[in-house]
């Protein structure tokens, strides 16, 4: 069985809009109580943004929808949850 996520192309367009992108590490979990994430979940990148951790130190409790509520994004490290 592969899990696996991928955004759509009018997504990935607005986020580039943005200035957006992708860091291409391999997310292993999220926050220190290693919370599962699924395969090909990224961290976004965001010019004027800043995210204090990594997703694997990650102690934020909230999330923000970006972009018209198409991309839901951890307020702590990035990481997409959409």
């Amino acid at each position: 069985m592969t899990f696996g996520y991928e955004s759509d192309a009018h997504t990935e367009a607005l986020f580039a809009e943005i200035g957006g992108r992708w860091d291409d590490r391999r997310v292993e979990y999220h926050s220190p109580d290693q919370e599962f994430v699924y395969p090909g979940r990224k961290v976004a990148v965001i010019p004027g943004v800043v995210h204090p951790y990594t997703p694997e130190g990650c102690t934020a409790e909230e999330n923000m929808w970006i972009l018209d509520g198409r991309l839901l994004l951890c307020t702590g490290c990035g990481l997409d949850g959409t």
